[in-house]
């Protein structure tokens, strides 16, 4: 999608191309490299792309018909060489602004890595004689919408094609379409959020909140070791019908060793089946945090959680959310809190980590 009064991208959904691996070049989209795949979303897996069985992102609309490009391996993080181009319905001018919103995914298989597709623009949909714009922000695995936003030099001036690709030593991913079709969640429920985080005690805790259900029957939370074969940990019964905001949970006892993998399974009350973004929880190298005092009637205190990479505790953000799941306080990591404003009662206190881990922990406040 463009901003108004600038060029559109003239295939926003991949549907003139032939789904496949190495997808042939049409005219309003190319392979480039002859490495990409096309892919398309029958409702269940992917189809079209190599091979399609280790394809296991769910796109972020799981309606069937909606389209991605795929750019590496199927199994591992491969380091470039991949890419394709999407052609705009009027030539950039040198000086103007451009903006155009991406949807796009780490794999999530094979490595815990981030995508960064880099980004040119050029005459023709090929990489010979391109013009290097940068790269799009590192994200992980989850869908995540970013702007590409430039302003057209005189060297990209009359350059009509925008293409994205793994060159050189970049990793996997999937782009999603720019149609808006396929970029809202189509679901039995509005979804509000869903997280799963390691406990203290070495299990998981599976939390889920909805805004709104329609004919929603039941939900099946489910646990992977590989992100693809998938078994049944809990069911709860859905609400049906609801404009109230519900919030659902399940502690997982038996949690992998290493990362686990979640995610629900939607089913409706006409046996329709969704699911949700796959999440995961990793207990490598994790060590518990102890809350003290606890219960507290004031003073929280917090000792400094293990680091990840790069992401120290100046990289975190604590929420405290009561008991019914609703975030009642939302402040930077620090390893003293101040509760005393809160009710009395029980409440969660979750790490969010900058490397998208989130840690629970139980208190009360007296």
């Amino acid at each position: 999608m463009s901003v108004a009064g600038q060029p559109t991208i003239l295939d926003p959904c991949f549907t003139s191309g032939t789904p496949g691996t190495s997808f042939a070049s049409v005219t309003n989209l190319a392979d480039v490299g002859n490495n990409a795949d096309l892919c398309v979303w029958n409702g269940t897996a992917w189809t079209g792309g190599w091979p399609g069985a280790n394809l296991t992102k769910v796109p972020p609309v799981n309606s069937a018909g909606c389209r991605a490009i795929w750019c590496g391996s199927g199994t591992a993080w491969t380091t470039g060489g991949e890419g394709f181009g999407v052609k705009l319905s009027a030539p950039l001018v040198t000086g103007v602004a451009y903006s155009f919103s991406v949807t796009y995914v780490s794999h999530g298989t094979g490595s815990t890595g981030s995508f960064n597709p880099r980004v040119y623009t050029n005459t023709t949909g090929a990489l010979a004689g391109a013009y290097l714009i940068g790269n799009m922000p590192a994200v992980g695995t989850n869908w995540t919408t970013n702007n590409l936003n430039f302003t057209a030099t005189a060297a990209q001036n009359g350059h009509v094609w925008l293409i994205f690709g793994t060159w050189t030593n970049f990793s996997s991913g999937f782009i999603n379409s720019f149609c808006s079709t396929c970029n809202t969640v189509v679901l039995p429920i509005e979804l509000i959020s869903f997280e799963v985080s390691p406990l203290e005690t070495g299990e998981v805790l599976c939390e889920w909140i909805t805004a709104t259900e329609k004919n929603n029957k039941q939900f099946i939370l489910q646990r992977s070791k590989d992100a693809i074969e998938f078994k049944d940990v809990s069911s709860h019964l859905g609400a049906g019908n609801s404009h109230s905001q519900i919030h659902y949970s399940h502690v997982d006892k038996t949690p992998a060793k290493g990362v686990s993998y979640y995610r629900l399974k939607i089913v409706s009350e006409e046996n329709e089946i969704t699911y949700s973004e796959i999440k995961s929880a990793n207990f490598n190298g994790y060590s518990p945090l102890i809350l003290f005092p606890n219960p507290t009637n004031g003073i929280l205190n917090l000792p400094q959680h293990q680091n990840e990479g790069n992401n120290t505790q100046a990289n975190s953000i604590i929420e405290i959310l009561n008991y019914a799941g609703n975030v009642v306080d939302r402040i930077p990591y620090s390893e003293t809190i101040d509760v005393s404003s809160l009710q009395s009662g029980y409440y969660t206190l979750k790490i969010k980590t900058e490397g998208e881990q989130i840690y629970n922990y139980k208190f009360v406040r007296e």
